[in-house]
């Protein structure tokens, strides 16, 4: 009935700019929102034959566009216009050689391809960006046959061939067998074809650090800190300006993003002869300093910059490894167990198991392991559902 969807309708305005992952996804963010709001269940407004669920399919019409392709560099307007006419000339494109065989290779060269795929524009195709940028070559060289053999006054491989032999070779593209980029490359990426971040954010491998160690941004801003009230930023460098002052020693003014926003700051020369290289490392950095306010703007007069794969290897006590109720595979356990042996070292882990009737069981080996930058990376592609939790 109109009167009972009418609210869910409403809950809909909370949901801006949030990311789903299917229709289920989506029907459980609307189901947690309304709930916390109404306190009321909802069960079946949102069972899939629901009036509720197809008024959303129909009108509401939920679409994500990560990003247009004028945005990416090095993609200029006649490239945009050819894969434009392709996707509107086919309603579904299979695979990444279909796409290529159509696309107009004079237009759409390697260059082009390459920061496509190096933003994940192909991800639909092959989420393995790294097979898909090894095979590029070999892919441009087939599309390129396959275009010439339409074109009869070019003579191509496919002509030399009996009519089998070139409609099973046509759209054959082999995938070396490669491991994809690790999540860190993929974001750098697509901050260099983009000019920010589409599939994460560098700061996301550290929540630990983030809800344990360091205020925010919007925090500072919002006034929950006094002057000179000590504090803790994480986040990362956008922009650091280099200058000399009138002792003709450096110093900067740096922009710093955490998760919440940007703040800008300056580093003064005792401080930025000390950590000055760090601000031009593209890491994930620990601001450590003072509030400071100054023409009514809030910022930090920083004492100490610490790399934050640095503070996590020496200062973090344990790790805890959490899986949710989906089942793990034996391979997965296995490439698990390799991994963490492959990083022995003086630290405690455990692993945390919830069950299907959400019961946490908790193990404890008696291996320990180092922290280092490289263990969490594999640990991230070994168990992309899993999560890590540091504690200090």
């Amino acid at each position: 009935p109109e009167e009972s969807s009418a609210p869910m309708k409403n809950s809909l305005n909370g949901l801006l700019n949030l990311e789903f992952k299917d229709e289920k996804d989506f029907l459980a963010k609307i189901s947690k929102k309304f709930n916390s709001e109404t306190n009321d269940s909802n069960s079946d407004i949102l069972s899939p034959e629901s009036p509720f669920v197809e008024w959303l399919r129909n009108e509401a019409r939920v679409e994500v566009i990560r990003f247009g392709l004028n945005a990416v560099k090095n993609v200029g307007s006649k490239a945009v216009d050819a894969i434009l006419k392709v996707r509107d000339e086919n309603i579904q494109l299979n695979d990444f050689m279909e796409f290529m065989k159509k696309v107009n290779l004079n237009e759409v060269n390697r260059r082009v391809l390459e920061t496509l795929v190096k933003c994940g524009s192909f991800d639909s195709f092959n989420e393995n960006r790294a097979q898909l940028f090894s095979a590029l070559d070999s892919a441009f060289h087939l599309a390129q046959e396959f275009q010439n053999s339409n074109d009869p006054s070019q003579e191509t491989l496919f002509q030399l061939m009996d009519e089998e032999d070139a409609k099973a070779t046509e759209t054959k593209l082999d995938l070396p067998e490669v491991r994809n980029w690790p999540k860190r490359e993929r974001l750098k990426q697509e901050k260099i074809a983009l000019g920010f971040y589409v599939s994460g954010h560098p700061l996301d491998s550290y929540s630990s650090e983030l809800n344990r160690l360091a205020t925010t941004t919007s925090k500072l801003k919002d006034g929950w800190h006094s002057e000179n009230d000590k504090v803790s930023l994480l986040g990362i460098v956008v922009n650091n300006i280099v200058r000399l002052n009138q002792r003709n020693e450096k110093f900067s003014i740096v922009n710093f993003e955490d998760i919440r926003g940007t703040i800008e700051f300056p580093i003064f020369s005792k401080v930025y002869e000390k950590f000055g290289e760090l601000l031009d490392s593209e890491e994930p950095l620990l601001i450590l300093g003072r509030v400071n306010f100054r023409d009514e703007k809030v910022g930090i007069f920083v004492d100490e910059i610490r790399l934050l794969s640095e503070v996590r290897e020496t200062d973090a006590k344990s790790m805890t490894i959490k899986f949710g109720s989906e089942s793990l595979q034996e391979e997965e356990l296995i490439l698990l167990r390799s991994t963490l042996q492959k990083y022995s070292g003086d630290k405690n882990f455990s692993l945390s198991i919830q069950t299907p009737e959400s019961t946490d069981v908790k193990i404890i080996p008696e291996e320990k392991v180092t922290f280092s930058t490289e263990l969490t990376q594999e640990l991230e592609e070994v168990i992309p559902l899993g999560i890590l939790e540091f504690s200090y």
